[in-house]
């Protein structure tokens, strides 16, 4: 192989591995994170309808936006304190489950 080829061959390994890489991280992007808050309700409407679940819309909502931003769970309108409590001890205490829990889930 000349130099000049095998300069080729790592150029394109290279473009193949970053195109690799950049599908998996497209599958790991947050799917929520794309819609307008009104888009995202009326999803969520739409889901609540279809499944039969509309008893839960209010959870489900709540739950969608926190989905959408996890980070900025605190910001969501309509938690309650037990509610952003709850959210708080998973962000600070995230093994805080029990290890069946864990090891059931690994599975």
């Amino acid at each position: 192989m000349s130099p000049k080829s095998s300069q080729t061959a790592k150029e394109e390994h290279g473009n193949t591995q970053q195109h690799g890489i950049a599908a998996v991280s497209a599958k790991l992007k947050n799917p929520l994170s794309g819609f307008s808050k009104e888009e995202l309700m009326e999803d969520v409407e739409r889901f609540a309808k279809e499944k039969g679940l509309e008893d839960i819309l209010d959870l489900l909502r709540k739950g969608a936006l926190i989905a959408q931003d996890p980070k900025r769970f605190e910001e969501v309108e309509g938690l309650d304190d037990n509610e952003r409590q709850c959210f708080q001890l998973e962000k600070t205490k995230r093994w805080h489950q029990p290890v069946m829990m864990y090891w059931m889930t690994g599975k």
